[in-house]
């Protein structure tokens, strides 16, 4: 098994966890275990996930080429969709809003998945990117990128809950969307 085969397993299993979440914003109330249940499963995706860019860290350097997995575009999709589910774990402890994870992981698990179409091989960095700056540079712009994400998922909600008045009935607040 490899880090590639992890990141594959991390990437069916954000998809297992927005079916869970369809199944609680739809069937159960906002205290029930059920939806406990499907944040933790949230959590331990995203610590699997966050191992399996460890492994592939540590993979770089058995192969002597040892850099940060942030370097080609299967890494960098791979760390957004890391980047995506994190903030999505802390809107939902911060502000207990299910519905933006289950619009959210989706777009985790897109990111995710077109990593199948790319090249998994570790390479060794081309000489513009031999720097210290490029992992502060990569993980900087791709937190601000889930940010956006996060934050388009909630400008959607906010815009439908405008537009949409029976749908406001189970929708967050126009306030805690706009905060």
């Amino acid at each position: 098994m490899t880090s590639t085969d992890l990141i594959t397993y991390v990437t069916f299993s954000y998809l297992v966890c927005a079916f869970a979440y369809l199944i609680t914003c739809v069937t159960t109330d906002r205290g029930s275990r059920f939806r406990q249940s499907a944040l933790g499963l949230l959590i331990v995706i995203w610590v699997v996930h966050t191992a399996a860019i460890g492994w592939r860290w540590a993979e770089s350097y058995e192969l002597g080429i040892g850099h940060a997995p942030l370097s080609n575009l299967y890494e960098s999709l791979v760390f957004f969709g890391w980047c995506i589910s994190l903030g999505l774990v802390l809107v939902r402890l911060r502000y207990g809003m299910d519905i933006v994870v289950l619009l959210g992981l989706p777009l985790v698990f897109i990111a995710m998945a077109y990593t199948f179409l790319l090249d998994h091989s570790i390479k060794p960095l081309i000489p513009a990117l031999q720097s210290n700056w490029l992992a502060a540079h990569v993980i900087t712009c791709f937190l601000g990128y889930a940010g956006f994400a996060v934050s388009f998922v909630a400008a959607s909600l906010y815009l439908l809950e405008r537009g949409v008045k029976p749908l406001g009935a189970y929708l967050p607040g126009p306030r805690v969307l706009d905060e």
